[in-house]
C-alpha cells in the first residue's frame, strides 16, 4: 500500500533528521567548550598580575613569599593581588599556607602549566 510506505518513509526521514540535529547539538556544545577553554587560556596569558607573581616566586630561593611582601614587591594593593592569587590557586599554579596570621604562597611544582609558564619566563628574560 502506498500510504504505508509513505508513512514509513516519513518516520525514517524524521529519525534521520532527529539524529542529525542531535549530532549538531553535540558538536555545538563541544565547540562552545573549546571556545571557553581558549578564552580561559587567553585570560590567563594576558593577566599581567599572574606573570608578575610567577616572576617573583621564580626569583625567590625558598620559592615562597608572604602576601604583604608580595603586595609591596608588586607595588600593588592587597585586593588586586589576592584576587590574582585566588585565580591562580583555582588553576593549580600556586598553593597557599597559613601560619597563624601569616599567609604564604608557593608555586605548585606539580603543575605542568606552571612549568611551561616558567620556561616561557626564562625564554623571555634571557633572549
Amino acid at each position: 500500500t502506498p500510504s504505508n510506505s509513505s508513512a514509513a518513509s516519513d518516520v525514517y526521514k524524521r529519525q534521520l533528521w532527529d539524529r542529525a540535529m542531535s549530532a549538531q547539538d553535540l558538536l555545538s556544545d563541544e565547540f562552545q567548550d573549546i571556545q571557553r577553554e581558549h578564552l580561559e587560556t587567553l585570560k590567563l596569558l594576558s593577566n599581567r598580575c599572574v606573570w608578575l607573581i610567577l616572576a617573583v616566586l621564580k626569583n625567590r630561593r625558598s620559592g615562597m613569599i608572604n602576601i604583604t611582601a608580595l603586595v609591596n614587591k608588586l607595588n600593588s594593593n592587597y585586593r588586586t593581588v589576592n584576587k590574582c592569587i585566588e585565580y591562580m590557586k583555582g588553576l593549580g599554579l600556586i598553593e597557599d599556607y597559613r601560619i597563624g596570621r601569616l599567609r604564604l604562597i608557593k608555586a605548585n611544582e606539580q603543575s605542568e602549566l606552571l612549568k611551561r609558564m616558567l620556561e616561557l619566563i626564562d625564554t623571555i628574560e634571557f633572549s
